[in-house]
């Protein structure tokens, strides 16, 4: 596992290379502390995209999962178009995140970012 001051660095690098107009994100910490002594790091990743142009949130998922979803945005041609939403799915802890967008002012579009399977056991995994 590579530590954040060098993961980060190396995956802000790719996206902002590919200049995307939507970017998502899974696994993304944002819970300080735990047995695993992590850091949150959605602070650095909205700083970082918004000085690049682009808006966006996260989504923690359900119980006491410490990691979470992410969805960004160009700003220079999408925006809001209503209030984001957490979808729960099924009775797992996983979540989607929804946000309704507006493409260069005309198109209407919901962008979804979700990690719809993870698990540290074998039992997880054949979800």
């Amino acid at each position: 596992v590579l530590e954040w001051q060098r993961r980060w660095p190396m995956l802000r690098s790719m996206v902002l290379d590919l200049e995307p107009d939507l970017v998502g994100l899974q696994e993304v910490d944002l819970v300080q502390g735990g047995p695993e002594k992590l850091s949150a790091h959605d602070r650095q990743i909205c700083r970082d995209l918004a000085s690049a142009g682009y808006e966006g949130g996260f989504a923690r998922k359900c119980g006491r999962a410490c990691d979470g979803v992410a969805l960004f945005w160009r700003s220079s041609r999408l925006r809001s178009a209503g209030v984001a939403e957490t979808w729960r799915l099924g009775r797992t802890i996983h979540v989607a995140l929804a946000q309704p967008l507006l493409l260069d002012g005309w198109w209407r579009f919901t962008a979804v970012a979700t990690h719809l399977k993870a698990g540290l056991t074998e039992e997880a995994e054949a979800v």
